[in-house]
């Protein structure tokens, strides 16, 4: 259970499986656990473009992307507000993209040459956010145009 996992500790984890009847592989995988303090938060607006005939109640989609780690680390969050506070974000730099997913149906959508759909809008954030433990990022705005 992950709540007999400390921070900052080495662990092995360990398991069998058989197969063909005959062989058995074992498998073993030794990690580490991060310190509690290797945590930052994000916070910041959005702001939908004025005039936009678009649902207040179609959500936004968050996507932070951590591509130096490996494996590739990504949050995305959801939200209907116009502001937001991300907490408990691990330590890198992350790049930001974000859509209002206008169908809900949790995914970008490129749109269609012919017959003409335009993409959801979206917005990327001009440069990365680099998120320290212990610090918050303040001041993310994100503004959809048209």
């Amino acid at each position: 259970a992950s709540d007999k996992i400390a921070s900052n500790r080495k662990y092995t984890m360990s398991f069998s499986t058989k197969i063909l009847n005959d062989s058995i592989y074992n498998f073993s995988l030794p990690f580490r656990t991060v310190s509690s303090n290797s945590f930052g938060n994000v916070k910041g607006s959005i702001n939908r473009s004025p005039g936009e005939i678009i649902s207040p109640e179609a959500p936004v989609i968050i996507s932070l992307s951590a591509d130096s780690l490996l494996p590739v680390l990504v949050y995305r969050f959801e939200t209907k507000d116009s502001v937001f506070n991300f907490r408990n974000i691990l330590e890198a730099q992350y790049s930001l993209f974000s859509f209002i997913d206008i169908n809900r149906n949790a995914e970008f959508d490129y749109g269609y040459p012919y017959p003409f759909e335009p993409s959801e809008p979206f917005f990327i954030y001009p440069q990365p956010l680099n998120i320290k433990g212990g610090w918050t990022v303040e001041n993310v705005n994100i503004k959809f145009v048209k």
